[in-house]
């Protein structure tokens, strides 16, 4: 029987979000077998085993960033699994998401990642709209803003392996530098629904550092570009920059509009 790893990196400061996110991975159903890692701090784990019972919990490593932390458990997981993944401890997990991604990966041999649309919620759980990204998404990775949600894609655990895994040199799009690096590797494939919902609340490092955060993700573009290509790339990046920081700005007026009535 196939074997999918969820790892579930946490610091434990949203209990009531962890168990939200735990019950949507272990919900999912079909003819394969599931496991949960929770990776939080060494001083947590003892409250967070107490809290999960039945849940591998694991100590983050002492070195590094939030990056190096968080692929030094997807290595340790994809080595005994066959696929791997990963969930913000507050973000959930679609009925059915891990059956159609395994359903996709059976039909093409050459596919290493799959990915779906993404739900945007509030705080209180509440839907502030769709990324309704599709196959074009991964078409456009290279050039335009990231919107392959990571929030419920899959990979898998060979090519992550062979991937090198999460870079350190990035505190927030090490995710979109590892897509690309993915995409060198064999097929990104859409599976045609939303997967997964992405809780966009004040306390999410993507939502308080979108500047940052989209200029990192400009970082990683031109680290992936050839020297052609980067001899061009002022005529596009800053238009890529500012698309990405406003998208985001209009779901954070939306959260609070909603919020507010």
């Amino acid at each position: 029987m196939l074997k999918v790893a969820v790892v579930v990196p946490t610091v434990y400061s949203r209990p009531d979000y962890l168990a939200m996110s735990i019950n949507s991975i272990q919900s999912q159903v079909g003819k394969f077998e599931i496991a949960t890692v929770v990776v939080c701090p060494e001083n947590k784990v003892s409250e967070v085993s107490a809290a999960m019972t039945g849940l591998l919990v694991l100590p983050e490593t002492r070195d590094g960033g939030l990056a190096h932390k968080l692929s030094q458990a997807l290595m340790s997981a994809a080595q005994e699994s066959d696929y791997v993944a990963w969930l913000g401890d507050d973000d959930l997990l679609e009925p059915n998401a891990v059956e159609s991604a395994l359903e996709k990966f059976s039909a093409d041999p050459n596919i290493v990642m799959t990915f779906g649309g993404c739900h945007y919620i509030d705080s209180k759980g509440k839907r502030l709209g769709t990324n309704h990204s599709g196959q074009w998404a991964a078409t456009f990775l290279r050039f335009g803003p990231q919107l392959i949600p990571q929030p419920g894609s899959i990979m898998k655990s060979s090519a992550f392996l062979e991937s090198g895994g999460l870079s350190d040199e990035f505190a927030l799009a090490f995710d979109f530098d590892l897509f690309l690096k993915l995409q060198k590797i064999g097929k990104l494939s859409h599976l045609g629904r939303a997967v997964a919902s992405f809780r966009w609340h004040p306390d999410s490092l993507s939502v308080k550092r979108r500047m940052v955060s989209a200029l990192e993700a400009s970082r990683v573009r031109l680290s992936h570009y050839n020297k052609f290509v980067m001899l061009f790339s002022w005529i596009w990046e800053p238009v890529v920059i500012l698309s990405t920081w406003l998208a985001g700005k209009l779901v954070s007026l939306r959260a609070r509009r909603q919020n507010a009535t």
